[in-house]
């Protein structure tokens, strides 16, 4: 929901995005996010090789504090990164890097991640499944 709100606010642009969010109240914000989340995370697997997901996960050491070792968020406030497609995931973090989606956290990192960086944390991420494991068990 924080982030449609931010498009929807004008907060966050993006050509997609914005026109749609606009127009939304705050109860389709709320529900668009309730829908959404309460999707299964299994998706086909992608055709496309985006980059090399063991090394994405050493970069994804660094995003771990907010967005969990495996990329599953513990804090509502982060998002969830695991399973989401990895084509995505390159266009956010490029947007990030490029000041085009706002956020001070994300500026300052990904400002620092190379293009290499972008596609293996995207092919990393997009392997792992989105939901939680359970407590002292670990995802390899």
């Amino acid at each position: 929901a924080r982030i449609l709100g931010a498009y929807k606010s004008g907060a966050q642009k993006d050509v997609a995005m914005t026109p749609i969010a606009q127009p939304l109240s705050d109860a389709d914000v709320q529900n668009l996010a309730a829908y959404y989340g309460s999707l299964s995370c299994k998706s086909a697997a992608s055709q496309t090789k985006v980059g090399d997901a063991a090394a994405g996960k050493a970069v994804a050491k660094n995003c771990a504090a907010c967005h969990g070792e495996t990329g599953v968020a513990g804090n509502p406030a982060w998002p969830t990164l695991a399973g989401q497609k990895a084509a995505y995931l390159q266009n956010a973090l490029k947007a990030f890097r490029a000041g085009l989606r706002k956020d001070p956290m994300m500026a300052g990192i990904s400002r620092g991640l190379s293009d290499a960086d972008i596609a293996n944390l995207a092919a990393y991420y997009a392997e792992q499944s989105c939901q939680p494991t359970a407590p002292g068990r670990k995802t390899p």
